[in-house]
């Protein structure tokens, strides 16, 4: 009797050891790459997400802009086995705020966002010699003044 016990607790050891043995890659998306083209109105979506088992993959990706749902595409398999892949039309003016969440299809998510900039909006950098310009054209109307009087 003290023998079937002992060869069960071995067996029921060597099992358990087996499964802490097995490669497990259950794990959340690393990244959310996002670009945004602004002529085309497209956003394009890289997420970084290494499997070895296809039955592990990005199960959706959702959008919102300004806090607003808009579109939530559920895959059946992952475009590689590093990263997935995808693009959307979505219509964007500038200042708007892109967020994206992909979700893995055991547990887990990863969420990014990108705000759009319109690039015939030029930034603030390039007003600067304009400020400039006012400035010396003040201060020089001043001081002409102030010699005037």
């Amino acid at each position: 009797m003290k023998h079937n016990k002992l060869v069960i607790m071995s067996l029921l050891v060597v099992i358990a050891s087996s499964f802490m043995l097995l490669d497990v890659q259950a794990h959340s998306p690393s990244n959310v790459a996002l670009s945004y083209d602004f002529g085309t109105q497209t956003l394009e979506v890289i997420v970084s997400h290494t499997v070895s088992d296809p039955s592990h993959f990005i199960v959706t990706i959702q959008i919102w802009k300004n806090d607003v749902p808009q579109t939530i595409q559920p895959y059946t398999s992952q475009t590689s086995d590093t990263q997935h892949e995808d693009s959307f039309n979505i219509d964007a003016t500038h200042g708007d705020i892109l967020e994206v969440t992909a979700t893995y299809s055991i547990a887990g998510s990863y969420t990014n966002q990108i705000t759009i900039s319109d690039p015939a909006i030029p930034e603030y950098g390039t007003y600067i010699p304009f400020i400039l310009f006012g400035v010396i054209s003040i201060s020089g109307f001043i001081i002409y003044l102030k010699k005037r009087k």
